[in-house]
């Protein structure tokens, strides 16, 4: 069966929104693949990181992004050991098929190295398995069963609502919010996030524009 990942139409479009939101984006790309967003969105990214576990899309990735950080390992494993946190990454691009709250935990694991302001643009298939009725195994299924039948149709508000969770556990607030669903019935979930460091209390920070 061929996977539907959302179409790269749309993963344009929602990295884009992204883009205008982040100053000077350091890039870190989570599943890599051949390299066809870094060609038509990240060409121009000086410092960034990769990841890729297929061996000759790597060696690809290797020359395509000479500048780049580039790593043949499962993103996972790595982000769980804070590999690649070397560089100030403030555009985190997760592109997994299926469940992606592992990875953005991964992520999260490293706050301490993240900037107080950083956006997330992530293609989220798990509705897919919501739909046909195995996401009460996943990473969130705690989220989903308050929704019970409801889950699927739902999923794009309690995608927005574990986001603001995960992100106030790891010290942030979510600022700026973006979903779209698309692929056949809607089953791929692509959505960006801007999140900011919660302010010290009694601090005076800029008012947030929702």
């Amino acid at each position: 069966m061929k996977k539907d990942n959302g179409g790269f139409a749309h993963k344009l479009r929602m990295r884009e929104i992204l883009l205008k939101e982040i100053e000077n984006p350091i890039v870190m790309e989570t599943h890599a693949g051949f390299g066809k967003l870094y060609e038509r969105l990240y060409s121009h990214v000086e410092q960034g990181v990769a990841f890729e576990k297929d061996e000759n899309k790597c060696a690809v990735l290797a020359i395509q992004r000479p500048t780049w950080a580039v790593y043949n390992n499962d993103s996972k494993v790595m982000l769980e050991a804070g590999v690649g946190f070397h560089v100030p990454v403030n555009f985190f691009d997760l592109d997994p098929y299926g469940d992606p709250w592992p990875h953005i935990d991964a992520v999260l694991m490293n706050s301490d190295k993240i900037p107080d302001f950083f956006g997330m643009a992530v293609n989220d298939g798990l509705r897919r398995f919501v739909m046909l009725g195995g996401g009460w195994k996943s990473s969130v299924s705690s989220y989903l069963v308050r929704y019970g039948s409801q889950a699927a149709k739902k999923y794009p508000e309690i995608c927005r609502e574990i986001m603001i969770d995960k992100l106030a556990e790891a010290g942030f607030d979510l600022s700026r919010w973006a979903v779209h669903s698309s692929g056949h019935g809607g089953q791929m979930t692509n959505y960006v996030a801007v999140a900011e460091r919660k302010k010290a209390p009694g601090s005076r920070g800029k008012e947030k524009i929702e």
